[in-house]
């Protein structure tokens, strides 16, 4: 019997799913250097994810590209909604347009832009949806630009835990062909938007910071680091003035993509894995499993996630039955649990205010309605 890994988050703050979909997806961040010397932003850790992923799904050869439509089921799991309502999506769109990005000129000055000039929710062929759309002035940093830009992996950045440790790992794998990198303290707090006030002491900077983001970086990305302090005499005494990074690519990670060849969708069958000749022994699939706790091959618990465990067994059987008549019993478990997910999204957006279990299941009865009618 195999075990199913269910919708659980790979850290704290991305969801199994959206790491899934990126490897599978095999998304690709394609950053210009200026672009990714941006200082002092305030941006959450999960509007970053959502900055990262929007990259990921434009074409920067192609400005027509700049409008990004998500799901509402997907906007919701990437800035961590359990139940997205308009006013709390309102705080959302007035939050990101409100972000805002500095990039140093070469003259010596510098140019603050809004990062986003868009949010919109929609409704499209009855699907609420969320679109973004960057702002234009950013175009030269977004698109067509000839040279000098880096890339890397979606699931790179979307894995890792805080704002700092994204912002690193990027500044850092920039610089990976060359090995090293020299950042003076004043611009590294910048790049990870770390006020002066905040870890003032070098001693809890390296510790809170970059130590921390050296040891996820190492377990979860393509690169590895080491790092030194850079010492100058300043008003008569010794101090931090800089940090110098050794960069390597990172031997002991097994490239995500290897994920593929024994991914279903959101299942992982483990048992299937350890004779298919693709590691040399089980060590990794042993970490997986002990990252993402796995549960018993329990379909009721899978499908009442997608309701945020708000149903008992009893209706989420009833559920599920209605489930086969949309997507066939041959179907995917995952697509089911999307559709459900869609349709509680749907209710949630409707707000009804009694016997929330019927609505949902009316919701659902009328799509089986509408594909028997056009058979």
């Amino acid at each position: 019997m195999s075990k199913i890994l269910t919708n659980t988050h790979t850290s704290d703050n991305i969801p199994l799913r959206w790491l899934i979909m990126s490897i599978k997806g095999n998304y690709t961040v394609v950053k210009s250097n200026l672009l990714n010397e941006m200082k002092n932003s305030r941006i959450s850790e999960n509007e970053y994810k959502l900055f990262c992923i929007y990259l990921s799904r434009i074409n920067p050869k192609d400005p027509e590209t700049s409008c990004v439509t998500f799901t509402l089921q997907d906007y919701g799991e990437i800035m961590q909604i359990k139940r997205p309502r308009r006013e709390e999506l309102q705080r959302h769109a007035e939050s990101l347009i409100g972000k805002t990005i500095t990039i140093d000129n070469d003259n010596g000055g510098f140019s603050t832009y809004a990062l986003f000039i868009l949010f919109e929710l929609s409704n499209k062929d009855g699907e609420w949806v969320i679109t973004v759309d960057s702002n234009p002035g950013l175009a030269p940093y977004l698109f067509k630009f000839r040279n000098k830009f880096f890339k890397y992996k979606l699931y790179n950045t979307i894995y890792l835990d805080s704002y700092n440790q994204m912002r690193i790992y990027e500044i850092l794998k920039q610089f990976e062909k060359i090995g090293e990198r020299t950042i003076e303290l004043g611009d590294l707090r910048k790049f990870l938007g770390v006020k002066e006030t905040e870890y003032p002491v070098w001693g809890i900077f390296a510790r809170d910071v970059i130590k921390k983001a050296q040891k996820v970086i190492t377990e979860r990305t393509d690169i590895s680091f080491d790092f030194e302090p850079i010492k100058k005499v300043v008003n008569g005494k010794r101090r931090v003035t800089a940090v110098k990074f050794k960069i390597n690519k990172n031997c002991g990670y097994i490239d995500q993509l290897c994920i593929e060849s024994f991914l279903n969708k959101d299942v992982v069958a483990a048992e299937n894995i350890t004779d298919d000749g693709l590691f040399e022994d089980d060590s990794f699939i042993k970490r997986w499993e002990e990252e993402y706790p796995i549960e018993d091959n329990n379909i009721l618990s899978f499908y009442s996630d997608a309701c945020e465990n708000e149903f008992n067994r009893s209706e989420i059987q009833v559920l599920y039955d209605l489930l086969i008549k949309v997507i066939s019993i041959n179907g995917e478990d995952t697509d089911r649990y999307d559709y459900l997910r869609r349709k509680y999204h749907e209710m949630e957006m409707r707000r009804p205010e009694k016997n929330r279990f019927g609505y949902l299941k009316k919701l659902i009865e009328a799509d089986i309605v509408a594909s028997d009618g056009e058979k």
